[in-house]
């Protein structure tokens, strides 16, 4: 389930999550990430990094504009969580986001034709989110991780995060 795309602040939800779980517990994630809008690659349609920012901007999913590549995985370390691994799982989802495209695309047409992406921004991203999962712009991830077990007294090993300054 996507849930921190959806977070207006990632790195505050996931500090949440270390927080109350279970020492020795584990996460798992299922997130999108994508190449940096920012900066895009050579090649890459600005008509795509264009659609990529709308939807960024305008979908139910602030978090989303955060994840670049790497930036997850990067945040679940900072938060304190250990053996962090992530796989793509883009191939698996590539027939369900191939057909929201063929769906999406006739309406898609007539939408741009008559300037209304900003109110079909799910029309749009079933579009424009399939282009890019294509290129390898777009990534359907899985992130899992691990809260370190409490140490008790004496012994050696990973343990819980220190928090700093309260």
């Amino acid at each position: 389930m996507e849930t921190l795309v959806h977070s207006s602040d990632p790195s505050k939800a996931v500090s949440e999550i270390y927080r109350v779980l279970k020492p020795g517990g584990h996460v798992v994630f299922h997130e999108y990430d994508h190449i940096d809008v920012t900066k895009p690659p050579p090649g890459c349609p600005p008509s795509l990094v264009e659609a990529v920012a709308r939807i960024n901007t305008r979908s139910g999913m602030p978090g989303n504009q955060a994840f670049d590549r790497g930036v997850l995985h990067r945040i679940m370390e900072e938060q304190g969580f250990v053996d962090v691994t992530e796989r793509d799982l883009s191939d698996n989802m590539r027939p369900l986001m191939r057909l929201f495209y063929v769906v999406a695309y006739l309406p898609y047409l007539l939408i741009c034709l008559l300037g209304l992406q900003q109110w079909f921004v799910n029309t749009e991203g079933g579009v424009q989110g399939y282009r890019a999962l294509k290129r390898g712009y777009w990534r359907y991830m899985v992130f899992t991780a691990r809260k370190p077990a409490a140490r008790k007294e004496g012994e050696e090993g990973d343990g819980p995060r220190q928090r700093r300054g309260g």
